[in-house]
């Protein structure tokens, strides 16, 4: 009998001890929600349209001067080897 009231009182301890820790995280938990709820909001949609049409698709980013360079010399070879195919397909 004596085995049992042992096992019962650590059984209370232990269950006790559970409870003061899931309440102890159900208050921090309501605190984080009103702490939020006060918060003003710091993001928009139009922002996060903005900046996924920049990432997809390259929109609104700005190109420099080394990169139209490159391009622009590309787009000239590009046009120098189509000349040169069609020369050669013509004889």
């Amino acid at each position: 009998m004596l085995l049992l009231q042992k096992q019962l009182a650590q059984y209370t301890k232990v269950i006790s001890h559970v409870w003061d820790i899931a309440n102890k995280a159900r208050e921090d938990w309501e605190g984080e929600v009103s702490t939020r709820a006060t918060q003003a909001q710091t993001s928009s949609a139009a922002d996060t349209h903005a900046l996924l049409a920049a990432v997809g698709m390259g929109k609104g980013l700005k190109v420099s001067y080394n990169q139209k360079k490159k391009v622009y010399l590309n787009f000239k070879r590009a046009i120098v080897w189509a000349l040169l195919l069609k020369y050669i397909y013509q004889m």
